[in-house]
């Protein structure tokens, strides 16, 4: 593989791998962070085939969501961080989230989220310290997009992919490390407390890494997941 996989990962949810034997998400990472399904049914727990035949989570914007384990938070990233995030958007809102793991302060941890209706932005250790955020928008609204952010806690290097283009990026003021959150970490929800500000849409992969992403490993990346969607 020429980019980072799921042994270099702390997160790696890929719908491919399927549900574990107490019907939570498989994370594929050396941490298996299974996640719990909220607001789905049995026996699919909102796992479904694309037009494409790719495996995707499909969230409803209303009541779907997953919960992760709260060890988590026992091994985020503290300096360095890639969040990878494949999806198709419905409906695209201002603040809706596709991870959250921050306190109910939003003074700690980190999530992915859309900044407005059509950008998406990745922060850590609280708004605004160690941000990265598109500097124009990227059109989401009834797209399937793959979208890669990298920064490092001071912000020193903050860089965003959209489709395997590199995009100009705006940065916040950095921290020596990131601090973890206190509050429920969860995909598609704002985690204080769940439900709220909730993705819409199909997700097709979500992945947490405690690195920056290379150019050239972006760009595989970006370019593995646009030829499988």
């Amino acid at each position: 593989m020429i980019f980072p996989g799921p042994d270099s990962a702390i997160f790696y949810l890929d719908p491919a791998a399927g549900l574990d034997s107490s019907n939570r998400w498989i994370d594929s990472s050396k941490y298996q962070l299974n996640v719990t399904p909220v607001g789905y049914a049995a026996p699919n727990y909102g796992l479904s085939l694309g037009p494409s035949g790719a495996p995707r989570i499909t969230f409803n914007g209303a009541n779907q969501y997953g919960i992760l384990p709260t060890r988590f938070y026992n091994v985020m990233p503290t300096t360095q961080m890639t969040v990878a995030c494949v999806a198709r958007f419905s409906a695209p809102a201002a603040n809706d989230r596709i991870f959250s793991a921050r306190n109910i302060a939003g003074t700690t941890g980190m999530e992915m989220f859309h900044n407005a209706a059509n950008a998406e932005r990745l922060t850590a250790s609280g708004f605004p310290t160690g941000g990265v955020s598109d500097s124009a928008d990227i059109p989401l609204s009834q797209r399937s997009r793959v979208i890669v952010m990298a920064t490092n806690s001071l912000a020193t290097l903050v860089y965003a992919w959209a489709d395997g283009v590199q995009r100009s990026v705006g940065a916040t003021g950095g921290v020596a490390t990131w601090v973890s959150g206190g509050d429920v970490p969860c995909i598609g929800s704002y985690s204080s407390p769940p439900p709220n500000l909730l993705f819409d849409g199909d997700l097709y992969f979500l992945g947490i890494w405690p690195l920056v992403f290379t150019d050239s490993e972006a760009r595989a990346f970006s370019a593995f997941w646009m030829d499988r969607i």
